[in-house]
């Protein structure tokens, strides 16, 4: 969006720059908002992986019942 508006600003010319301004100042909490979500949701989802992991090794190390065992 940044570059968008610089094209803009470059190309046409009538934007005041004022309105460059804001518009780069939106582009720049948009893309601050977009970064904060991302990692969130990075951060979220390598959670969500541990604790299935953690689950799945927990499983893994549970004792068999005496039958299962046997047959084994």
């Amino acid at each position: 969006m940044i570059v968008f508006s610089i094209v803009l600003y470059v190309l046409i010319g009538e934007m005041p720059k004022e309105t460059l301004f804001e518009w780069i100042l939106f582009a720049l909490v948009l893309d601050a908002v977009l970064l904060l979500y991302a990692c969130l949701a990075v951060i979220s989802l390598r959670c969500c992986e541990r604790i299935v992991q953690s689950r799945l090794s927990m499983k893994a190390q549970a004792p068999r019942a005496p039958s299962q065992a046997e047959q084994v």
